[in-house]
Formats: C-alpha cells, sequence, structure tokens
C-alpha cells in the first residue's frame, strides 16, 4: 500500500521536499499510515507525523540540539507518553529525545533539513 497517496496538501509539499533532497531517501521500512519514514546518507532517521494541516517534522534530539534552535523547536523526552507511538519503529527514535518541528511554511523544513542533513 502506498501511504503517500491523499496526503494533505503541506504535508505532501514537505514530502515532495524531503524525496527531492540529495542527502535524504525513503526509510527502508517505508512509510506507515500514520508516519512518513526517511534515513538520511549518514543513517540518520528523520519523520514526519502525518496529520491535518501543520505537519510534524521529527529528528533525533542529538541531531538536532544546537543546529535548529533558532526555529523554535519542540524537544520531546525520551519517554512514551507525549507522543506519537508510531515514531518508536525507527530504531533511533524509540525511547529517546526527539526534536519536533512545526512546519509552517517550506522554508523552514528547508533551513532545518540544511542544518541536521546536508554536508
Amino acid at each position: 500500500m502506498d501511504h503517500t497517496t491523499g496526503l494533505g496538501r503541506q504535508t505532501a509539499e514537505l514530502h515532495a521536499l524531503l524525496i527531492s533532497h540529495r542527502n535524504i531517501e525513503e526509510h527502508p521500512k517505508g512509510h506507515s499510515k500514520y508516519v512518513l519514514r526517511y534515513r538520511t546518507a549518514c543513517g540518520h532517521e528523520v519523520a514526519v507525523e502525518k496529520r491535518a494541516g501543520t505537519p510534524l517534522l521529527y529528528f533525533t534530539r542529538s541531531l538536532a540540539e544546537g543546529r535548529i534552535n533558532d526555529l523554535a523547536p519542540d524537544w520531546l523526552p525520551g519517554s512514551k507518553t507525549g507522543r506519537n507511538s508510531n515514531l518508536n519503529t525507527l530504531e533511533t527514535f524509540r525511547n529517546k529525545p526527539l526534536a519536533r518541528l512545526r512546519v509552517t511554511t517550506l522554508d523552514t523544513a528547508r533551513r532545518a533539513l540544511d542544518a541536521c542533513v546536508s554536508g
């Protein structure tokens, strides 16, 4: 099943940005009903929570901290509460602190990607 069909406009635009990035590929696990999953050329995992309206972009906190602080991410603890449980399908996200970024514009996503995965 193709979990990228029927995405909301903002999520579809973010997905297109991610798959066109030279350092990002779709994750070997594929996408799920609730989360789009990606992997960087360096092996870092990135996810997008599919939702109506503003999509949420996730990085591990260890990757994002100090790189996207000016974009005002939410810093999530490495617990099972307060976050989408579907993120735990990614090994580096499971019970690890995460950075959650509300992608209100594609420029915000580009800046985060440039800071975290370009190189």
